[in-house]
């Protein structure tokens, strides 16, 4: 059953359409959307998805945290009497709602999307580039252009999903963690904005850095490869008049630019990091010491506790990803940008 859906998604898109292909937009987001179009219903499908388990998830949370205040006020002997229910209900949820939405989810955005839309965008950039007076060709490394045409085909399809999947997922999450704070105390909400402030500036300073040197990189790159590929493609004139050396060097000139690239976006990502480790202490050390504080008050129950630190716990894991989601973003934007000036 499972390879009938995994077919049906791979056949939804003409990965291979006849047509012969127009330049595309000049400007950077008219460039993504004309070679996403083709897939809108199912990146539009996937971000419902990413959004439902998003909720689903944070609702299975607070759930525990209830689980846990019912345990304490409950006698064994009631508690399914009592709270019988939603017991099964959140069964169903936790054994088939959240895994049947996650399972769905990878469904559509690897079997729909992940192969066809890179695979369309490269058909695509391949027969127009294709199209080009042989002076285009001249002026250029053929490893150069085939490296950009293979790189962006990759990086526009990652653009889009990182936001429309990743961030639209993120968001909804965030709501929904804010939400369910504020629902068992609203002093509850403060570290978490405070959190998310300090997440935001870091972003804000760091990210674009990353972009720039992103999209440096991704030139370096394709200088390295189309050095290579120069060399090897004339390599006849190579051995004949014994230009070995001269070529080593020439290959090596373009690999130290790359590495210093490397070196500089590494550097950055590592100042990215450090900062976002601070952040989570503060975090967790903030929402721990005001739950016990409201505890001690009794203004909020030892579920609320659990279900607080819990919360807080599953954002640290994830703040990391989301940082990694960001810094890939503004690579992927660097690297479309670098393949826009060549396409």
């Amino acid at each position: 059953m499972l390879l009938k859906l995994y077919n049906w998604l791979e056949r939804r898109s003409s990965v291979y359409p006849t047509e012969t292909p127009q330049m595309p937009p000049k400007t950077f987001w008219a460039f993504i959307l004309h070679y996403s179009k083709p897939f809108w219903k199912l990146i539009a499908c996937s971000s419902i998805l990413s959004s439902s388990a998003a909720i689903v998830e944070v609702w299975l949370f607070s759930f525990v945290g209830d689980l846990i205040d019912w345990l304490n006020t409950t006698e064994p002997e009631s508690l399914w009497e009592t709270h019988g229910p939603i017991l099964m209900l959140m069964g169903v949820v936790a054994l088939i709602l959240n895994p049947l939405l996650n399972i769905t989810y990878q469904a559509v955005s690897e079997q729909g999307l992940m192969g066809n839309f890179a695979m369309r965008t490269r058909w695509q950039i391949h027969r127009y580039l294709l199209r080009q007076s042989i002076s285009f060709f001249q002026n250029d490394f053929a490893g150069r252009i085939a490296t950009k045409m293979m790189q962006t085909s990759l990086d526009i399809r990652d653009t889009i999903q990182r936001f429309t999947e990743v961030f639209i997922y993120v968001a909804i999450y965030f709501l929904g963690a804010m939400i369910m704070f504020a629902a068992s105390d609203l002093r509850l909400v403060i570290p978490m904005l405070l959190w998310l402030c300090g997440y935001v500036i870091t972003l804000k300073y760091c990210v674009p850095k990353m972009a720039n040197l992103a999209k440096r990189q991704a030139d370096a790159r394709s200088l390295v490869t189309g050095r290579v590929v120069d060399s090897y493609t004339n390599i006849n004139t190579v051995k004949m008049f014994a230009h070995t050396t001269d070529e080593d060097r020439y290959a090596k000139e373009g690999m130290k630019i790359f590495l210093e690239r490397v070196y500089q976006s590494m550097h950055l990502s590592t100042n990215m990091s450090s900062i976002l480790y601070a952040l989570n202490g503060f975090l967790l050390f903030s929402v721990a010491a005001l739950s016990i504080y409201l505890w001690h008050d009794h203004a909020i129950t030892t579920g609320a506790i659990a279900f607080a630190l819990a919360l807080v716990l599953r954002l640290r894991g994830m703040s990391q990803w989301i940082l990694w989601e960001v810094t890939k973003l503004f690579e992927s934007i660097g690297v479309v940008q670098d393949g826009m000036e060549t396409i």
